[in-house]
């Protein structure tokens, strides 16, 4: 069920990987970019179903979400130690310079843990 539950997380990353993106990207390339994010769902999905039906058959079918359950994983802590937060709008040009002005938050466990008080 855990693993099961696991592959549904990746669901609710959509809105702030389009910021990150806003964020990382100028005008001109954004939009390139975002063409590449639309096309790895459905290149994922096909990637999946051939190696589900490949595998599945092999090692059985259960055993291939926990191959890529463990991909996810990986592919987790690599985003968490490689992806840096950059200043909220450095891709815009209009905001350039008002990098003292915006200001960057970095996200604090104690407020965190604070909002379930």
């Amino acid at each position: 069920m855990a693993t099961r539950a696991s592959t549904g997380i990746d669901d609710s990353s959509y809105p702030g990987l389009y910021s990150l993106i806003a964020d990382y990207f100028g005008p001109k390339v954004r939009g390139k970019i975002y063409g590449i994010l639309q096309l790895t769902q459905p290149i994922g999905y096909l990637i999946g179903m051939v190696m589900a039906l490949i595998l599945g058959g092999l090692i059985g079918w259960r055993s291939v979400f926990y191959i890529t359950g463990s991909l996810g994983i990986l592919l987790a802590v690599v985003i968490f130690f490689g992806v840096k937060e950059v200043p909220r709008g450095k891709g815009e040009p209009e905001l350039e310079g008002l990098g003292e002005v915006i200001g960057l938050y970095p996200f604090d466990w104690k407020i965190a843990r604070d909002l379930f008080k």
